[in-house]
């Protein structure tokens, strides 16, 4: 992950689209990360930032490199600045 902050509107929506693509509920998903499902609700509306041991719970349930998941998520912060 890079020094740059995530937006957690834009990491939320990129841990939720994971999670349909897994066809997998919140409530799966919180059970395999060991969080708790209200915590998932907030992440993926961007309410919530999660801590890094958090996200490496959500990315590993979700059979996702870490990087992966950050970069896709640095790539759309980055387009949404090009476009504004």
């Amino acid at each position: 992950m890079s020094e740059q902050t995530l937006d957690p509107k834009i990491l939320g929506e990129v841990i939720s689209e994971y999670r349909k693509k897994k066809n997998m509920s919140m409530e799966v998903l919180s059970g395999f990360a060991v969080v708790g499902r209200a915590q998932i609700v907030q992440i993926e509306r961007g309410l919530r930032t999660p801590s890094k041991a958090t996200l490496r719970n959500i990315c590993s349930a979700l059979d996702v490199k870490m990087s992966v998941l950050t970069e896709e998520v640095e790539r759309r912060m980055n387009e949404n600045k090009s476009e504004q």
